[in-house]
């Protein structure tokens, strides 16, 4: 159960070839398509404050303390206090990510370089 040659369609007939162009073209498109879905959901977590949703979270628990929930429905609370929860993890993982990142030595050579220095 491999991945399906381009040159053919699913039953197995083989494909003309402007169809062909025309799917491979496709493929590229939607992958150029998804690394610019990630890189746009990148730059809004980065955007967004975590205090600002540990905030959020904190006024969503006062409301379900004080009682004031029978206004709103229950579920409603909760499902945005799973929401909020979920973002505020993507957003701290994406930081480690960066920081790791920025931790790393760009230059193999550099690091070499480094290391002869402090072994002598």
């Amino acid at each position: 159960m491999g991945r399906r040659a381009t040159n053919t369609t699913k039953s197995g007939k083989f494909m003309n070839p402007t169809d062909q162009a025309r799917k491979e073209a496709r493929k590229r498109e939607l992958k150029k398509n998804k690394k610019q879905r990630k890189l746009v959901r990148e730059t809004v977590l980065k955007l967004k404050d975590p205090m600002q949703i540990i905030e959020e979270m904190l006024r969503l628990d006062l409301l379900e303390i004080e009682g004031i929930t029978d206004m709103i429905n229950d579920k409603v609370i909760i499902d945005k206090k799973k929401k909020l929860q979920e973002t505020l993890t993507r957003i701290l993982t994406l930081k480690k990510k960066i920081k790791k990142n920025l931790m790393k030595p760009k230059n193999s050579k550099l690091n070499v370089i480094r290391r002869d220095t402090v072994l002598t």
